[in-house]
């Protein structure tokens, strides 16, 4: 017996014995009160269920009450609570000891702690080996392992299978890892690996370079590690995975091209745009040919809104026209008037469609400066209806005829000249109402359109439905070859009263050169015919004077100066005569 109790106080092995019906400890050895930390007394004071903790304590007593029905040797591994409150793992064996008395058991309690923790450690190791190794199989990334310490990294099968490169028990120092970097990338990764080893605070780390494949080429790669350090921040290993990021980073590279495509084509564009928000209408984005049109600047774009550029009058119609006729995804055109910083209205052609813009609903619109050509057809129009109103209701008579000289077209002025209405000329030769003594010469004219663009052709008559003559002037034009004609254009004007005129003034011009030979004539007889006998009988008058003249003589003149005076006066009465029929011209 005393020696049975040196074996129990002296053993290494915590011990107790305690009595099964009440659970009371009746004894315990000095190796159980240092592993649990109470005092002999205290240890004895208690029972053993209170050795499980409080969570445990029902599982504790069902246990006892299990041991203390068997017979047999009982062992278990359970976990017990120290007096400080630590959580122990303890290999429990227990037996009957009957000198003790007949509900007596001897319980040992031998810690394990450490070892269950290595089991479980090894186990979870083993799992985590597991499922390291499934994840690589199951994903596109390279798992590794690298023991900073020995410089080895652990490729897992995604190494192979991602990068090519054989796994065959060699080493992968780090050197050769580094060795794979592309070569503008090298320097940098080496430097962001070093200062995240250095920082012992930094506990994660993430690059993104390009790995060269064993094959050909380079992949762009997304590394993520945990570094895992000891406790004083010396790094010892890095958990980590390289995942390939090449067609991401391409998809990016062509996302990232194809919005610098768009910025070149919005901020280069010849026609001025601009982004505005669907909420508040304010400007997010204006290119260069806006600003150049509207004179603000950048900056002013962007601090105002679509209304701003608008006539106050006009921002009532805006809003309307936002309410029902700007949707979301749908494209809209509109001719508006704005206004440019100076205060000068412009009118632009606005069209518009929905874009995302960040976070923003927006609008992108591209504005068409129209002002010039609005306002030049809006001449154009003008001058349009003039010209039409010279035609429809002009004194002139226009036509245009076709190479065979046919009427492809004739004004209304046609129903005065011809007595016909238009329409009814239309496909009629042109000559056809000429007057016949009129048109070799007016055909003449024609023919000169071969060397000649506009030809003036003397007045002719042309003689209309009733058989009256109209005397007309007319300028031929030669436009054949434009577009829109395609014909001789004659534009002819009515003369008839001038050439009436003109036929009157030459009568006129007749009679007077008549009445001015007959005046001339009387004038040529005053001075001749007159002159002769008046003379005769100026001499004779003379002779008859002279006292010294003979009788006989004197009968002589006197006869003479009868012949005179007879012929004097015959000569006077022709010019009496002449004079009096000149007098009838009116």
């Amino acid at each position: 017996m005393k020696t049975l109790l040196g074996l129990f106080n002296f053993s290494p092995v915590p011990m107790w014995i305690y009595d099964a019906r009440n659970l009371h400890i009746l004894a315990v050895n000095d190796a159980a009160c240092r592993c649990y930390g109470y005092a002999r007394d205290k240890f004895l004071a208690q029972t053993v269920d209170a050795l499980w903790p409080g969570r445990n304590a029902g599982q504790g007593k069902e246990q006892l009450r299990h041991i203390a029905g068997s017979e047999h040797r009982h062992q278990d591994i359970v976990t017990h609570v120290t007096a400080c409150g630590q959580l122990i793992t303890v290999e429990l064996a227990s037996e009957i000891m009957p000198d003790w008395g007949a509900h007596a058991r001897i319980m040992s309690a031998l810690d394990v702690t450490e070892r269950e923790r290595a089991i479980e450690v090894e186990k979870q190791l083993r799992r985590s080996n597991e499922r390291f190794n499934y994840a690589s199989k199951a994903s596109h990334e390279a798992i590794y392992d690298w023991d900073i310490v020995t410089d080895n990294i652990h490729w897992a099968d995604g190494f192979c299978r991602v990068f090519g490169y054989p796994l065959d028990g060699r080493k992968y120092p780090v050197k050769s890892w580094i060795a794979m970097i592309h070569p503008d990338d090298r320097d940098a990764i080496e430097q962001l690996l070093e200062s995240s080893l250095a920082d012992q605070h930094c506990v994660y780390w993430n690059a993104h370079y390009r790995l060269r494949h064993a094959l050909d080429g380079y992949l762009f790669v997304e590394e993520t590690g945990y570094i895992i350090r000891d406790n004083t921040g010396k790094p010892l290993r890095i958990i980590g995975a390289l995942r390939d990021i090449t067609e991401q980073q391409q998809v990016a590279m062509a996302l990232e091209a194809s919005e610098k495509r768009y910025s070149d084509l919005f901020h280069l564009s010849p026609l001025p745009m601009w982004v505005y928000d669907l909420q508040t209408y304010r400007f997010l984005d204006v290119n260069k040919a806006a600003i150049a049109l509207y004179g603000y600047s950048r900056e002013e774009f962007l601090s105002m809104s679509i209304t701003d550029i608008r006539r106050p009058e006009d921002r009532e119609e805006l809003m309307e026209m936002m309410r029902k006729n700007v949707r979301p995804q749908e494209y809209h055109s509109a001719l508006v008037r704005h206004l440019e910083k100076s205060g000068e209205e412009i009118i632009v052609n606005v069209n518009g469609n929905s874009i995302p813009y960040g976070d923003a609903a927006a609008r992108i619109v591209v504005a068409i400066d129209v002002t010039d050509k609005i306002r030049s057809r809006e001449a154009l129009a003008n001058s349009e209806r003039r010209f039409r109103r010279l035609i429809q209701e002009g004194s002139e008579l226009i036509t245009v005829l076709d190479e065979y000289r046919r009427i492809k077209y004739i004004s209304p002025a046609g129903e005065h000249f011809l007595g016909m209405k238009a329409e009814h000329l239309l496909g009629t030769y042109a000559f056809a109402s000429v007057h016949p003594e009129d048109v070799d010469e007016l055909m003449d004219s024609f023919d000169k359109l071969d060397q000649e663009k506009r030809v003036e052709p003397e007045p002719f008559r042309i003689i209309d439905k009733k058989g009256e003559i109209h005397w007309v002037e007319t300028i031929i034009t030669d436009m054949r070859d434009d577009e829109t004609i395609q014909g001789i254009i004659t534009n002819s004007r009515d003369v008839t009263q001038r050439m009436l005129a003109d036929a009157e003034r030459m009568r006129y011009i007749s009679e007077i050169e008549a009445h001015n030979a007959r005046l001339e004539e009387i004038t040529w007889t005053q001075a001749h015919l007159v002159r002769a006998p008046l003379a005769r009988i100026l001499g004779i008058v003379q002779l008859l004077s002279d006292k010294d003249t003979e009788t006989t003589t004197r009968d002589t003149l006197i006869s003479y100066l009868q012949v005179s005076a007879t012929e004097l006066d015959d000569i006077i009465r022709k010019i009496i005569e002449k004079s009096r029929a000149s007098q009838q011209y009116p």
